[in-house]
């Protein structure tokens, strides 16, 4: 089995490879394990607005895969202003026609409201799984998990987010 170079190389090697992708990024919706705090509704309809960036890995043993780097602006769901800063990783597993579908994981910062009164730096980590149309619209499907310290209860988010493709 061959060995892997390091991560570092195969992101600084991709500079010379095929140009990336800059994105617009859209609205989300999403939808909560735990449907209230402090019995009052989440909400789920998160309009914003952010840019991303993609770019394939050049290393052939990679190829297959994309790194990308995400910001954008959004209602949280306490219904706060929230910004959010991610790398993401992915990897393309099917091709049919048009439409292209990767998974992976993304991770990142978000300054955001932990709870009714106050916002926060907030660690995030999720899988992701997106669906890329050959015209540059991509939908975009997170799941990030956390418990509940106090309860124990699953208390994890999944979103839906659009994306665009502009050049």
């Amino acid at each position: 089995m061959q060995a892997l170079p390091p991560l570092q190389e195969l992101i600084a090697s991709s500079s010379d490879e095929s140009p990336g992708t800059w994105l617009l990024v859209g609205p989300s919706v999403t939808h909560h394990q735990q449907r209230t705090h402090a019995k009052r509704p989440y909400n789920e309809n998160n309009p914003g607005l952010g840019i991303e960036y993609r770019r394939p890995l050049s290393d052939p043993a990679w190829r297959a895969w994309d790194w990308g780097v995400q910001t954008y602006a959004v209602k949280d769901s306490f219904a706060q202003p929230a910004l959010f800063v991610m790398g993401s990783l992915t990897r393309e597993v099917v091709r049919i026609g048009p439409l292209q579908f990767r998974l992976g994981a993304q991770a990142g910062l978000a300054y955001k409201h932990v709870d009714w009164q106050r916002a926060n730096l907030v660690p995030v980590a999720a899988l992701l799984a997106s669906m890329k149309w050959r015209d540059g619209l991509t939908l975009n499907l997170s799941y990030a998990h956390a418990t509940n310290a106090t309860t124990g209860r699953a208390k994890g988010v999944t979103a839906l987010q659009l994306a665009y493709q502009f050049k």
